[in-house]
């Protein structure tokens, strides 16, 4: 028999090879001689930086750059191809996890950080960027990021804004004549982790990120001035999937930096060859922290699934919190770590020992079934 191991990591518990290796100790518990492929992945959200490393055989670098708010942080950035190609996660900079709770406000906070990390690549080298645009704690559709690149955003009296949503209430031009020269001679792949086009990134994901009710329209106006921005200077933006990943900082890099933007999921999925090795497996297992309504929107779940779809083998997920019913198509069944309300840092410390047991029962269940299993959808019993 032969399983696969193809999960993302586990936000805020596990990595992704932290996450294959609980589950691989669970499949050899249940059977000692099955042929386990650990395949961890990532969908350009978190670990896609990790995951890239080790598939393309990059080396790890440190920069200092600043978070969301202003402030000095160690970011990781990786060289593979001989310094050519450089793999970013925009979330190194400015992800949800540099900040408390407490200090998420998407009206002030910006992707500086990022635009920082890739001048830094261009310093190293690279022409070719690959660039993780999840999990992040900003909603400024790349103003942050393009002002650490050059461009200067200002006001009618022609003064220089800083690159925030609530500062640009008053942007009046966009001056790019400072953008990094460098940037026409490279290639940025933004690796997006989410197809959510740029007008509908607030509704979807303004809440998590900090923002009030109150200040929705302030962020909607100022996603739709850099749609009007990108348009007036020959990119349309708007109503585009893909566009609105990392605050849609996806299509405020297309627009302005020349990226080409590409669902992550898909992109790592095929730098790990998993269609190859599902060619003759028995049994995939993969899985994130949260499934939920998001998960649809291209996710790793999602892009696995249908790849196992395609490839006739049965797919089982796990997941520390399911929420909702409809069926993943490809998925035969979920299960959900947890069986009940529980201490979220609890739950987190067992979340290796869980993912050995629930691997360890799915496997058994599957072998002593070992019959055909029509892709039909989900159950969530633990």
């Amino acid at each position: 028999m032969k399983i696969v191991l193809a999960p993302n990591s586990f936000r805020d518990a596990l990595a992704a090879p932290a996450v294959a290796r609980a589950m691989a100790v669970g499949v050899e518990r249940a059977e000692p001689a099955a042929e386990v492929v650990q395949l961890p992945l990532a969908d350009g959200g978190d670990g896609t930086l990790e995951v890239l490393a080790e598939l393309l055989s990059a080396t790890l670098h440190t920069v200092t750059v600043t978070d969301s708010l202003g402030r000095p942080v160690e970011a990781r950035l990786a060289l593979a191809d001989g310094g050519r190609t450089a793999i970013l996660e925009m979330a190194e900079a400015n992800g949800l996890r540099r900040l408390t709770p407490a200090e998420r406000d998407p009206l002030r906070s910006h992707t500086g950080g990022t635009g920082e990390m890739i001048r830094a690549a261009l310093d190293l080298g690279a022409r070719q960027i690959l660039l993780g645009a999840g999990g992040s704690a900003t909603i400024d559709g790349g103003t942050g990021a393009l002002a650490a690149l050059g461009a200067v955003f200002r006001d009618a009296g022609g003064d220089a804004l800083d690159p925030s949503p609530a500062a640009l209430t008053r942007l009046a031009t966009l001056d790019l004549t400072g953008l990094d020269p460098r940037l026409r001679e490279s290639r940025i792949t933004v690796l997006a982790d989410v197809s959510t086009s740029l007008e509908r990134h607030v509704r979807v994901y303004g809440e998590q990120k900090g923002a009030a009710p109150e200040d929705r329209p302030t962020l909607e106006a100022h996603l739709a001035r850099v749609a009007d921005l990108a348009a007036s200077h020959g990119h349309a933006v708007a109503g585009r999937p893909w566009y609105g990943a990392a605050g849609c900082m996806a299509g405020g890099l297309a627009a302005f930096a020349g990226a080409q933007v590409v669902g992550g999921g898909e992109e790592i999925v095929r730098h790990a060859n998993l269609r190859r090795h599902l060619a003759d497996a028995d049994l995939v297992l993969s899985g994130e922290g949260r499934v939920d309504a998001s998960s649809f929107e291209h996710k790793l779940p999602a892009v696995v699934a249908a790849t196992a779809l395609e490839v006739g083998v049965p797919l089982i997920l796990l997941a520390g919190q399911l929420d909702g019913a409809r069926a993943l198509p490809g998925v035969v069944a979920a299960f959900s770590l947890s069986s009940g309300p529980e201490d979220l840092s609890a739950a987190i410390a067992r979340t290796a020992e869980r993912l050995t047991e629930t691997s360890e029962q799915i496997v058994r269940l599957f072998s002593s079934a070992r019959r055909p299993v029509e892709a039909s959808g989900w159950s969530t019993q633990r």
